[in-house]
């Protein structure tokens, strides 16, 4: 698939490192597309974590720690979603 270059607006492939035109580095879209994949993932993690008193036994000692290790697992995919995102936009 070809993408618009940011810079001289020539089509590039999406894999493609920099524009073969003008040599501006592209942004990875699949990288992209993984942190945002990553990113929607977190989301999932920390509303499982929020609802986990509608969906699970309510005596339950495993219910203690759940929410905080998913909301920590939630917390790190997502901060290295918008990292991996952000690294990719600015190359």
């Amino acid at each position: 698939m070809l993408v618009p270059c940011r810079n001289c607006g020539k089509e590039v492939g999406e894999n493609a490192e920099v524009c073969f035109n003008c040599g501006t580095k592209t942004p990875n879209l699949q990288r992209i597309r993984e942190g945002i994949i990553c990113l929607g993932i977190s989301v999932i993690l920390i509303v499982l974590a929020i609802k986990k008193d509608d969906w699970f036994d309510k005596d339950s000692l495993f219910l203690e720690w759940f929410p905080i290790f998913i909301i920590a697992i939630g917390i790190v995919i997502g901060a290295w979603a918008v990292f991996k995102v952000i690294n990719n936009l600015f190359k």
